[in-house]
C-alpha cells in the first residue's frame, strides 16, 4: 500500500526555495556555457554525432547531477519528512536536499544491514 506525501500540509522552510532557485539559475548558466562550447566545436568542423553525444553528457551533468530533478524525488523527501523516516537512496541530489531538511539518508547497504540485524 503506497502512501503519497501530504503535499499541502508539510511545512518547508522558505530558504530552501531560495536556495533551489539559485541552484537552478547557476545550472542554467552552466548549461548555456556547455551549449556555447559545443556550438563552437561545430563551427570548427567537428563531427556532428560526437558533438551531440558530448553535449548531451555535459549538459546532463551541468543541469541534473546533484539536484532534485523529478516530482518523484521530491515526493521521497516530503514523505520522509512527514514520517520522520530515514531515506534510503544513492541519488546525490535527493541526499543533498533531504539533508537540508534534516532527513537522515542511508545507503542501500546500510538499509540491508538494518533489516538483517
Amino acid at each position: 500500500d503506497k502512501k503519497p506525501p501530504s503535499k499541502y500540509e508539510i511545512p518547508i522552510p522558505a530558504i530552501l526555495l531560495y536556495e533551489f532557485i539559485e541552484e537552478i539559475r547557476i545550472r542554467i548558466n552552466k548549461g548555456l556555457r556547455v551549449a556555447e562550447k559545443h556550438s563552437r566545436k561545430g563551427l570548427r568542423g567537428a563531427k556532428e554525432e560526437e558533438i551531440i553525444k558530448n553535449l548531451r553528457n555535459e549538459y546532463r551533468l551541468a543541469l541534473r547531477e546533484g539536484i532534485i530533478d523529478s516530482k518523484e524525488d521530491f515526493d521521497l523527501i516530503l514523505l520522509s519528512k512527514e514520517l520522520s523516516a530515514y531515506l534510503a537512496t544513492s541519488d546525490k541530489g535527493v541526499i543533498k536536499w533531504a539533508q537540508k531538511l534534516g532527513i537522515i539518508c542511508i545507503s542501500a547497504e546500510e538499509l540491508k544491514n538494518l533489516l538483517t540485524n
